[in-house]
């Protein structure tokens, strides 16, 4: 070969004739060194043109050879939602008696380790003044330091946060103190407290209940949950309920029995979940709930079936392809179409003639069967699968 200006001619340089030839080579070596599963579609991946069609039939008239009802209760057991603050009480002495003069000062000390988690919302010390005489002060120390002083007062009822900020994660130090007033030495300050405990509050972890189930091959026609619902709580937090996800209940009950219908495109053919949460500051009983699910199953006369390939299935699972079921109604009164993959039923809308769904969740390696059913008189012309 002679490559050349006008007027020239030189021949090209075989030292780039064997570069390329060398590359071309090495990929094809590469490329036949795959597994075949790998080789075919790394190619299929470099390729272009028109999808991969998987079935291409017509169906023809549609027509129902039965169809079947059924219903399905259901039920749930009891369960409590509760997030309220909850008090655990650690009993230090039930009666405590104090006498200090002037150069005697009395005093309890007590050693505790806090049960301190995200739960947690505080610390106190509570106690009951039973009796007290002459003058003094109640002083409170924690590890060291002063965190209440006071006159005590018969009848009063204290409660002293303890700071966690003067808290560690091991032994704490709590002192109650009487602090005699005056300085007549022939006088003494007595206090007496009942019921001296540590309170730990914390709230509540019980925010959510699931109940799992299994729905059977079948389209769901209609559901409705029941329950009767009792808040104890002071507050108007709502109760959420979800299915798989969607919520299909948040509010305030306004009555002791709660009714839900729940829309039937909201279930799956197989595992669902019912999802009960509530906020914070929140209790709900939810007693003698059930859940009642109606189901159709409608059979066709014909079943097709088609198989996909590792290479087809693969690309399904990457997610590296559609598979888009294209069906074109050319009669019949009926605009409802029941597909029937794999037991998984769903119903359609062929009211626009030509109309096309991705099913690529109903399929699966190997072999598969579809069906086509409908509750009046259709017909389609054109079922197609493909991959695109």
């Amino acid at each position: 070969m002679l490559i050349g200006r006008k007027g020239e001619s030189r021949e090209a340089s075989p030292v780039g004739t064997v570069v390329i030839l060398v590359l071309l080579a090495g990929f094809l070596l590469f490329i036949l060194s795959l597994p075949e599963l790998d080789r075919n579609e790394l190619l299929d991946s470099i390729e272009t043109g028109d999808g991969d069609v998987i079935m291409d039939i017509v169906p023809g008239d549609v027509e129902t050879k039965t169809s079947s009802s059924s219903s399905k209760i259901y039920s749930i057991d009891n369960f409590k939602l509760d997030s309220e603050v909850h008090s655990i009480d650690s009993v230090l002495i039930s009666k405590l008696d104090l006498s200090s003069g002037v150069f005697s000062e009395d005093s309890r000390a007590y050693s505790f380790i806090p049960e301190w988690d995200t739960n947690t919302v505080g610390m106190s010390l509570n106690f009951f003044v039973q009796n007290a005489a002459g003058k003094g002060d109640l002083v409170v120390l924690l590890n060291g330091n002063q965190i209440y002083s006071a006159e005590p007062i018969v009848g009063n009822f204290l409660n002293i946060d303890l700071p966690a900020t003067s808290m560690y994660n091991g032994n704490n130090n709590l002192e109650i103190v009487l602090d005699k007033k005056g300085f007549n030495i022939f006088s003494s300050a007595k206090l007496g407290l009942t019921n001296v405990l540590l309170r730990t509050d914390k709230l509540g972890q019980d925010l959510v209940h699931d109940y799992d189930f299994n729905i059977g091959s079948g389209e769901v026609s209609s559901a409705t949950l029941n329950a009767v619902v009792r808040r104890t709580s002071s507050t108007n937090n709502p109760l959420n309920i979800k299915l798989n996800g969607q919520t299909i209940y948040n509010k305030v009950p306004s009555a002791t029995v709660l009714t839900a219908q729940i829309s039937d495109d909201l279930f799956s053919v197989g595992s669902n979940q019912l999802s009960f949460s509530i906020g914070q500051q929140s209790v709900y009983e939810v007693l003698f709930s059930d859940l009642s699910v109606k189901t159709k199953k409608v059979e066709s006369d014909k079943e097709y079936f088609f198989r996909l390939n590792d290479l087809q299935a693969r690309k399904i699972v990457k997610g590296r392809a559609n598979c888009i079921l294209e069906v074109v109604k050319s009669g019949g009164n009926s605009d409802e179409l029941i597909i029937d993959i794999n037991g998984f039923t769903k119903a359609y809308s062929v009211s626009p003639g030509k109309v096309s769904f991705n099913v690529c969740n109903y399929l699966v390696y190997g072999g598969n069967t579809i069906s086509f059913a409908s509750d009046d008189d259709l017909i389609l012309s054109s079922a197609k699968l493909e991959l695109v």
